[in-house]
């Protein structure tokens, strides 16, 4: 599993990520693992915060334009992409009506890129 490099930075949850065999989702950290010989897979999450902000039930709302470099990475290495998705997962949890260009939106997603910052 690849997570944002954000979680490596807080001393005791480092750790814990590198014990349970979670590496940085960087195009260096995931060269290596997929370089490192046969048998090795690699699961990313795509989407991320913006698309967590567009999950309501019955919507099922995809932001895969702008996140190319994984199929790049796949053809660099020689490794096979195995595409999966989870339905009804929207469903499983309702959040206040966030619709794009309202006030609350544009919060949240200031909120996104200051973590990103971070």
């Amino acid at each position: 599993l690849a997570t944002l490099n954000g979680q490596f930075w807080f001393p005791f949850r480092r750790e814990h990520i590198l014990k349970s065999g979670v590496i940085a989702c960087s195009k260096s950290s995931l060269s290596y693992v997929l370089s490192s010989g046969k048998g090795v897979a690699v699961a990313i999450v795509l989407g991320g915060a913006e698309e967590a902000l567009d999950a309501h039930p019955n919507c099922y709302d995809l932001l895969l334009l702008r996140r190319r470099g994984f199929v790049r990475l796949a053809l660099e290495t020689g490794t096979y992409l195995v595409p999966a998705y989870n339905f009804g997962e929207n469903d499983t949890f309702t959040q206040v009506t966030n619709k794009r260009g309202t006030l609350l939106r544009k919060i949240q997603l200031d909120i996104d890129v200051f973590n990103a910052w971070l």
